[in-house]
């Protein structure tokens, strides 16, 4: 099998004008640049909708497909095989599907942090359904409190 060192992750939303109807998927590009020749996966995931920002875990292994479907969404890396979701409904309801969670930051590869409403929430891979709530709501910082987004610099550099 033909070796590819390079590999990208791309978000694919839903075939409506918007890109919030229809599935959501993951487009894996390899690409070799010694012969400019590549190859390339793509996967769409049945009940998630609005794809927007794909993160793959420092080691490689794992993929996250960031979406306005109310769910987190883990994928194998190599295969776009689904892993594991959760919907974030389970941990605080959204006024819109708009604030679904489309990003995170990686800890480490079990651990990441991402938002789910008014709230971050760090998360393992191996326990989903036991998300840790971190900080006040954002609205509800004042210059007395730690807001969210310092509490994620202090994990990150001390943790």
């Amino acid at each position: 099998m033909k070796g590819y060192p390079y590999s990208f992750h791309i978000a694919l939303d839903g075939n409506g004008i918007n890109g919030l109807e229809g599935m959501a998927g993951v487009c894996l590009f390899l690409f070799n640049p010694a012969d400019n020749s590549y190859a390339y996966k793509i996967k769409y995931y049945q009940g998630i909708a609005a794809g927007h920002w794909v993160s793959v875990n420092p080691a490689g292994t794992v993929g996250f497909l960031g979406n306005a479907g109310q769910h987190l969404l883990f994928y194998d890396a190599r295969t776009l095989d689904e892993i594991e979701r959760v919907s974030t409904l389970r941990f605080e309801p959204n006024d819109t599907s708009l604030r679904g969670s489309t990003h995170l930051v990686w800890l480490g590869n079990d651990e990441f942090i991402t938002a789910i409403g008014d709230y971050f929430y760090r998360f393992n891979l191996n326990d989903l359904s036991n998300g840790e709530r971190l900080g006040p709501p954002a609205q509800a910082a004042s210059r007395d409190e730690t807001h969210p987004i310092e509490k994620i610099s202090l994990l990150r550099v001390n943790g």
